[in-house]
């Protein structure tokens, strides 16, 4: 897992990451908290940078202003989102991982797994958030379906899911059925 993260998101992380950060969440506010400290690194190395006014240079602002302008629209998406749209978002996680080819797979991967849940979990979760991360596009709420934008979007929809838990029970039948339908409860699909 770690040696995917490094790749997925071109940085170096310690060999006890796992260790230091067991859980998902732990894990994943690392994470974010580590990208979002080499973005402002890399922002302030690149404010720091030559003078130059060239074409090209005036290009590259008017782009990064336009990537900012988008970052801001998704934070201000995010930060407006509401309990009916997350329960909106869950339950077209929970369709898309219906369809069949997809069901094939994760018969396909528990038989390679059974019996480790583990591994088997471990194993879907790329389809898991490949998914997730399809449908955060659609609604505007990720840029790309790059790791890193993948990863902080799943963050953030978990923790907006933790914010509507108590009071939405739609949100709670999806979680339900979510674990249904990727079989990490109880029974194995074979």
């Amino acid at each position: 897992i770690r040696d995917k993260l490094c790749v997925d998101l071109d940085m170096d992380l310690p060999a006890t990451l796992l260790y230091d950060y067991p859980s998902i969440l732990a894990l994943s506010d690392y994470l974010c908290a580590r990208t979002t400290a080499l973005e402002r690194q890399q922002e302030d190395a690149d404010d720091d940078g030559g003078t130059s006014t060239s074409a090209s240079d005036s290009e590259e602002e008017e782009g990064e202003v336009e990537e900012k302008d988008e970052e801001e629209n998704i934070e201000s998406k995010w930060d407006r989102l509401s309990s009916r749209v997350v329960v909106r978002i869950q339950s077209e996680c929970v369709l898309a991982l219906k369809e069949p080819s997809l069901q094939d797979k994760f018969k396909a991967v528990a038989k390679r797994c059974f019996p480790d849940k583990f591994k088997y979990s471990q194993a879907i979760a790329s389809i898991c958030d490949e998914v997730q991360a399809k449908i955060l596009c659609k609604f505007g709420l990720i840029a790309d379906m790059g790791g890193s934008s993948m990863l902080a979007g799943s963050n953030r929809l978990y923790h907006q899911v933790c914010k509507y838990w108590l009071e939405e029970p739609k949100l709670r039948e999806a979680a339900e059925e979510l674990i249904q339908v990727t079989w990490t409860g109880k029974e194995w699909p074979m």
